[in-house]
């Protein structure tokens, strides 16, 4: 992919999360989410062409970590915690895959991994205890 498209795609998503952060703060969780599941789109997009990503110096780890989080917290408001959860997974099962492929930073991955560890058992205590 170019390196003009590929900074368009995270330009995009950049664009389209601050979007649905907006709704999400005026309590809008629907509009919000589908909102969010397009910025994870391309956030999908940018994860398939991480080489063009490394080259270009496009964080797309965070990029990813940061959509599914932000579903995980929309479904949460919805009451939809099932699948919040699920979403949590995909990130981790994520890193995990990520972390057989050379090109990737190991230690990036590893700090990635104990932020998504850590927000995944938080999630699960808060559910719990409500």
């Amino acid at each position: 992919m170019s390196d003009t498209c590929i900074s368009q795609i995270a330009s995009h998503w950049s664009t389209k999360t601050s979007f649905s952060n907006a709704l999400f703060q005026r309590c809008a969780y629907q509009e919000a989410l589908s909102s969010y599941e397009e910025a994870l789109y391309r956030a999908e997009v940018l994860t398939n062409h991480y080489q063009d990503c490394l080259r270009n110096g496009i964080p797309f780890i965070q990029i990813y970590m940061t959509s599914c989080t932000n579903i995980a917290h929309t479904q949460s408001a919805l009451h939809a915690h099932d699948k919040a959860e699920e979403m949590l997974k995909r990130v981790l099962y994520y890193l995990l895959h990520l972390s057989k492929i050379k090109d990737v930073d190991p230690m990036e991955i590893k700090r990635a991994l104990k932020r998504a560890v850590v927000y995944y058992y938080d999630f699960v205590r808060q559910v719990a205890q409500s």
